[in-house]
């Protein structure tokens, strides 16, 4: 398999100042989905890494994962005006709530699955004119695997390969985490003050009022729509 994706490529990504943020978004909207995975997406979809880039037939497809104005209402939130898709945070908080509903319902257990669902989700079409010449399919594989074999040092042998087992869980990673951490900890120093009880009635405050200030703050940190205000799909 020739490498699609070179090292510094990923690096060039990695590098990036919005990369910790589209990190963090996956990792709490998209836990499912490996890491390799979307950042492969994102490859075949902006390569240039620029926020700003419209798609190659100048249709209307923003940013880091070139979505239109309507795309975002296919996991329940209102339409986006193109300010907005070329926002790096909001266009991969997008894209992780379609490729987690996506991975949710066709369940993937292969490589080949993972990146249908992608496509069933959204982004079948080609990155370029060149890749519309050739399978698309085995195009996003390599590239995929081209990243994943620079992060594991062991490349998937085929589409076919079974998909790894998920490092991280909406239940203790992303951005609250540390709430999480924190509504644990309450619960437990207040189990003796007040008794179990009243503990569950003063915890179910502080879960509130920690939640709301959490997604306050994400709000304002990662440049990205409250998701309280709008349904999210599970």
């Amino acid at each position: 398999m020739a490498a699609a994706v070179s090292n510094g490529w990923l690096s060039q990504l990695q590098a990036q100042s919005w990369y910790p943020s589209v990190d963090a978004i996956f990792a709490q909207y998209a836990p499912d989905v490996p890491v390799e995975a979307w950042e492969g997406e994102l490859y075949d979809e902006d390569s240039s890494l620029s926020p700003t880039a419209e798609d190659y037939l100048n249709s209307g497809h923003y940013g880091l994962f070139q979505e239109n104005a309507t795309f975002p209402t296919s996991v329940g939130l209102p339409a986006a005006s193109t300010s907005e898709l070329e926002s790096p945070t909001y266009n991969a908080y997008v894209a992780a709530l379609a490729m987690e509903q996506a991975y949710k319902k066709y369940t993937p257990t292969t490589w080949e699955g993972l990146i249908e669902s992608f496509q069933a989700a959204g982004w079948p079409g080609f990155s370029s004119a060149s890749d519309a010449q050739m399978n698309d399919l085995q195009q996003r594989f390599d590239d995929i695997a081209s990243i994943f074999t620079q992060e594991n040092n062991q490349p998937p042998a085929s589409l076919t390969t079974a998909l790894p087992t998920s490092s991280t869980s909406s239940a203790d990673s992303g951005p609250f985490a540390g709430i999480q951490n924190a509504i644990s900890g309450l619960t437990s120093s207040l189990q003796s003050a007040v008794g179990t009880i009243g503990t569950d009635l003063l915890v179910g405050g502080v879960i509130v009022a920690l939640i709301a200030g959490g997604f306050a703050l994400m709000s304002s940190s990662l440049g990205v729509k409250a998701p309280s205000a709008v349904p999210v799909p599970v």
